[in-house]
């Protein structure tokens, strides 16, 4: 399949949201793009309808964009949305996705394409019981949190350790503890802190696991 340019305002960014940002990778891909250009393509879908939406490369397409580019290379594919989305969570889960990325998938390709478990546990090459906890994750984890984890402000790992166990036993707790970390980017030893803190200082803190 040969690669095209495409303008980048062509591109639907629809599943931006599906993907945590990395300020500092971003930082170091900006650079290499700047440098170097761009080495990889992205990967788009093509609909029925003409319409280009990007699956892979969130990341290069706002270096690019950040670098006042017009045009991206990509390498384009026309599929059904499912197997478009279940071919661009194989390409990204080289680069390891966090199991919030897994999660938010998901619950796209459950809630918006109507997809059953099983099918999905089939196509992904998992089990049911690992689709079903990681659609369990994010059905759990209040927003608030997930958003903060999408913008790269709040470590997936920390989230996972610290905020999913909160939320599961008190989601207004796991609101207030969220708020609590500011908006500025935190670390996971900073989240382990204020999360211990937190739970020293509350009644309900033994009651989480």
């Amino acid at each position: 399949m040969e690669p095209v340019r495409l303008e980048i305002n062509e591109l639907s960014l629809r599943y931006d949201e599906l993907r945590i940002a990395d300020p500092a990778g971003e930082a170091r891909l900006l650079a290499s793009l700047a440098a170097v250009g761009q080495q990889s393509p992205v990967l788009v879908q093509v609909r029925s309808d003409g319409e280009k939406v990007l699956l892979d490369g969130y990341r290069r397409v706002r270096a690019l964009r950040a670098l006042a580019q017009d045009l991206v290379t990509s390498v384009e594919v026309q599929l059904p949305t499912v197997d478009a989305l279940v071919l661009a969570h194989r390409v990204a889960a080289q680069r390891r996705l966090s199991a919030l990325e897994d999660g938010w998938l998901i619950r796209e390709l459950v809630e918006v394409e109507k997809q059953s478990q099983t099918d999905l546990a089939q196509r992904l090459q998992r089990s049911v019981s690992w689709v079903s906890r990681r659609l369990a994750l994010v059905s759990v984890l209040p927003d608030i949190v997930q958003q903060r984890v999408r913008e790269g402000r709040l470590p997936a790992q920390a989230a996972m350790k610290y905020l999913v166990p909160l939320a599961r036993a008190n989601s207004a707790d796991c609101v207030v503890l969220a708020e609590k970390l500011g908006a500025r980017r935190t670390s996971v030893r900073e989240v382990e802190q204020i999360y211990r803190a937190w739970m020293t200082s509350t009644p309900e803190g033994g009651h989480v696991s």
